[in-house]
């Protein structure tokens, strides 16, 4: 397959399999005769592993790490399963401070209501750090 066509089955765009290729998340394809770039369908199953774990929110630095654990001779699936853990506690703690964000802006906007229109805005008192 072309970068192109890879890129197409995949859904990422070539400048990502490109992207991918100089972070060395995916191997370097052989060359053509000609110098094009030919993928494989394993080069492709590798994209769509990148893909899934990107859609997951892992980090391209874990995603590697994920990457080597799943490609290496050594494949551990206690090692796969603790970078997974670790990851779904770090999900699980962006959703309690996305809770928290989404508390304190839900009590300014009744803060925001509650006032007279000449009053001092709370949430620029807020911003400000005049207000707690």
């Amino acid at each position: 397959m072309t970068r192109g066509e890879v890129a197409r089955r995949s859904g990422l765009s070539p400048s990502t399999v490109r992207y991918y290729e100089q972070l060395g998340l995916l191997p370097e394809p052989r060359r053509t005769s000609g110098g094009y770039r030919v993928y494989t369908e394993a080069d492709l199953e590798r994209l769509y592993v990148i893909k899934r774990a990107k859609e997951l929110g892992f980090s391209l630095r874990r995603v590697r790490e994920l990457l080597h654990l799943t490609y290496s001779h050594e494949m551990c699936p206690e090692h796969i399963r603790e970078h997974v853990l670790y990851h779904l506690q770090e999900v699980r703690r962006k959703i309690q401070d996305l809770q928290r964000i989404e508390q304190t802006l839900s009590a300014l906007l009744t803060d925001c209501n509650r006032r007279a229109p000449a009053a001092e805005c709370p949430i620029v008192e807020a911003l400000r750090g005049t207000r707690t």
